[in-house]
């Protein structure tokens, strides 16, 4: 079980890394059909990477993959918001599952660091999902460098410079919810990477304690 758990934390980081880091590269005319793809087979393999809730959260995944595909096919913008809603409360669930579970491991092991790492990386797609929701409900909250930010690639490439609190500056929030929701997208990445850093820290120094007793105690 906890070698198949490996493989779907790799494909989970080869997912979000393709999402995130190379279909940006392809032609802007691909992007709709390939993010629908590769979200597509990430809302599978975020549930199969869960330890339990797989059930329930499968259901949310079938919802949201349904919704995905029609909002992909009629552009209509109530199922395209509808949509980026069930995003963000599928996101928010795997995300806060996979926190949970990397805070009841046991031991540091390879499937702990990746789903530390996944659930990093999902944080951004959250985020993303968030930002895309907030920009299509209200269109002036944010100004994507001077033109009307809709391409998915603009809130992945947004909600990412903010988690990370790089900011290059070309993509600012101009209402007050909108810079609040920035400042916690900025709080939240910082807070993330003290928190489980220290806690993987914390679990690795019990384990090396807990193997001196033990030659000790030999």
């Amino acid at each position: 079980m906890i070698e198949k758990r490996n493989i779907w934390g790799k494909l989970l980081f080869a997912e979000v890394f393709a999402i995130v880091f190379i279909v940006g590269f392809f032609p802007l005319s691909w992007h709709a059909i390939t993010y629908s793809m590769l979200f597509t087979l990430l809302y599978i393999t975020c549930v199969l990477n869960l330890e339990r809730h797989r059930k329930v959260m499968l259901w949310l995944a079938s919802s949201v993959l349904i919704v995905e595909w029609i909002a992909t096919a009629l552009s209509l913008p109530i199922i395209t918001a509808t949509s980026r809603g069930l995003n963000f409360v599928f996101f928010a669930t795997i995300v806060f599952f996979l926190i949970k579970q990397i805070a009841e491991a046991k031991v540091v092991n390879s499937r702990v660091i990746f789903e530390a790492i996944n659930s990093y990386l999902l944080l951004g797609i959250l985020y993303a999902a968030t930002l895309a929701l907030t920009s299509q409900v209200d269109p002036g909250a944010f100004t994507f460098g001077g033109a009307a930010g809709t391409g998915d690639i603009d809130f992945i490439y947004y909600g990412f410079v903010t988690l990370t609190t790089l900011g290059y500056g070309d993509l600012l929030p101009l209402k007050p919810y909108s810079k609040s929701l920035s400042i916690l997208i900025s709080v939240s990445g910082q807070l993330y990477l003290a928190v489980i850093l220290a806690l993987l820290v914390s679990k690795y120094s019990n384990e090396l304690r807990n193997g001196a007793d033990k030659q000790r105690t030999e």
